[in-house]
């Protein structure tokens, strides 16, 4: 009987050791079917299992590094000046002036007065730019002056001679072609003006001591002009300038105007002007 107690022990005793694996396989497969079958107290609910994922965090950038701040925009000019000092790069310049004119020599005198006016217009066109200050052009010049003085006529009717007040006239006109050195110093543009052309003069006269009739006498002459101008523009707008030019014209090969007395007059003579004047660049 001790045999058979002792061989049925450890058979015992083996049953009893592997009933824990056998409750732990089958506690597994329960769980696992409640699992699969969505019930039992460990079963996850399709709501839990289904639930949004939460958005990543958004990503941050770096601080970005400022510079110095922007100067702020420049305060309008004051009313009245010009928009803009800036002169505009342009090849072409035309010009119209007022001219003040004077007969120079003492032999003006003699046919006129010294003093007069006129009017002048240029064209000229830069050719050539050098080191981006100086300019050099080509182009023509007119003008026109007028000169006059009192003069006594006469009148002679029935053998009765009257006189009366008139004007002597004196007209001068030149078209001449021109060279001009010019140099570009911000707002203002000095420059220096030679040339040669043609003249044309008139002198327009009721005096006795010009002609024996009572109605009024011309003159006409033609010449030979040289002339040297020097003056500035400055700047008004981008377009726009304001000159001031000094002429000495000389006055060659002109004719002098015969007199009744048998003596001549050299109406047309070298002339001084001073030139104001409205210039457009273009």
């Amino acid at each position: 009987m001790i045999c058979s107690r002792s061989a049925e022990a450890p058979a015992g005793r083996h049953v009893r050791r592997r009933a824990p694996a056998s409750a732990a396989a089958t506690a597994v497969i329960v769980l696992t079917a409640a699992g699969l079958t969505g019930a039992g107290p460990l079963a996850v609910a399709p709501a839990q299992a289904q639930a949004p994922a939460v958005p990543p965090a958004p990503r941050m950038l770096p601080p970005v590094e400022r510079g110095d701040a922007e100067p702020a925009p420049p305060e309008p000019p004051p009313a009245g000046l010009p928009p803009d000092f800036a002169p505009r790069v342009a090849r072409h310049r035309v010009a119209v002036s007022a001219r003040f004119a004077y007969r120079l020599g003492t032999a003006a005198e003699e046919a006129g007065a010294h003093a007069g006016f006129g009017i002048g217009g240029t064209y000229e066109y830069t050719y050539a730019t050098a080191a981006s200050r100086l300019e050099l052009a080509l182009g023509t010049d007119f003008s026109l002056d007028r000169f006059g003085s009192a003069e006594k006529g006469t009148l002679s009717e029935g053998g009765v001679v009257t006189t009366y007040d008139a004007t002597r006239v004196i007209l001068q006109n030149a078209f001449l072609l021109v060279h001009t050195a010019a140099a570009q110093l911000g707002p203002v543009r000095p420059f220096l003006t030679v040339g040669a052309g043609l003249g044309v003069g008139n002198l327009q006269t009721v005096s006795p001591s010009f002609t024996t009739t009572p109605s009024a006498t011309s003159f006409h002459d033609t010449q030979f002009l040289a002339r040297a101008s020097a003056g500035v523009d400055v700047v008004v707008t981008r377009v726009w300038r304001a000159s001031l030019r000094l002429d000495y014209t000389a006055v060659r090969l002109a004719d002098r105007i015969p007199t009744v007395y048998g003596t001549t007059v050299p109406a047309f003579v070298d002339l001084l002007d001073v030139n104001l004047g409205l210039v457009y660049r273009f």
